[in-house]
């Protein structure tokens, strides 16, 4: 069950992670950007951003999975209870950020925005893979 779990929360967390990455590319695509050096000052560092933010998402997710899977309840039940936790623990990133950063004024709407992106994508990833194994028996 721990294989199953890490593969699972990798494969939630990597697609949520380069769904949103892809999108936010493509609208950069489309809208004029400021910047001389686009590449690096966008691209590359909205991606490390975002992968070692996430990080803080990732790892207690797969705990949550590793212990929600081994529940004897129906998959849908248990994918429903992942949505839920997901939704609060996407959030410890940006509380984290805020916190550290000793701002607490409120998020701006487009972060906000970003953030309920992000999470959407990782509710929707949950519903797509498979949280169980098949038995071949």
């Amino acid at each position: 069950m721990n294989k199953a779990a890490l593969i699972y929360s990798l494969k939630v967390w990597l697609t949520g992670i380069l769904l949103a990455l892809t999108t936010t590319w493509v609208f950069d695509a489309f809208i004029p950007y400021p910047y001389k050096n686009y590449f690096y000052e966008d691209v590359f560092e909205r991606s490390v951003e975002a992968i070692t933010f996430s990080l803080a998402f990732a790892i207690p997710f797969f705990v949550c999975v590793w212990f929600i899977i081994k529940l004897n309840w129906h998959v849908s039940l248990l994918k429903l209870l992942l949505s839920w936790i997901s939704f609060f623990l996407g959030w410890l990133p940006v509380m984290v950020m805020v916190i550290a950063s000793d701002n607490l004024d409120p998020l701006s709407l487009s972060n906000k925005e970003e953030v309920f992106f992000y999470l959407f994508l990782n509710c929707a990833c949950i519903w797509v893979y498979r949280l169980k194994p098949v038995n071949k028996s």
